[in-house]
């Protein structure tokens, strides 16, 4: 009788075991499930960024090198591209670049607006480089 009651005792352990294994289990699968979710989104973020700020500055050149009506429109619109993926900080520096540089167009002489030109670029480009460490670094565990 005693035996029976410890088979017993044990088969009833065993599938409390079994049951913590299987919720054990699934929420480890959840985990990993959320975790990769997470991962793979701030890997397309990242990128997405990357290359909005890649194309922008891209446009830039492009209108420095020829300020037409196309390229200027194409300035703009990559400008807008970039912000929309940027903090209110990188948001100004890349608003003050592409300002900079359609003021730079009415007068490349001037040696006023060239500094004022250079300074926007180093301060948007500092301001970009930034905001893609950070990206990068905010999910990697401390």
């Amino acid at each position: 009788m005693i035996i029976s009651i410890f088979t017993a005792l044990a088969a009833i352990a065993s599938c409390i075991i079994s049951a913590f294994d299987l919720y054990s289990t699934n929420q480890l699968t959840k985990y990993t499930v959320q975790a990769t979710h997470d991962l793979e989104s701030e890997k397309l973020f990242f990128n997405a960024k990357a290359e909005a700020y890649h194309t922008f500055l891209h446009s830039a050149s492009n209108f420095m090198a020829n300020p037409s009506a196309e390229n200027s429109l194409k300035l703009n619109t990559d400008c807008t591209y970039a912000v929309l993926f940027s903090s209110q900080k990188t948001q100004n520096a890349i608003s003050a670049y592409g300002k900079s540089l359609v003021r730079y167009q009415s007068d490349p002489k001037s040696e006023a607006l060239t500094a004022e030109m250079v300074h926007a670029q180093v301060t948007a480009m500092h301001a970009m480089q930034e905001e893609l460490s950070t990206t990068m670094r905010s999910k990697v565990p401390q």
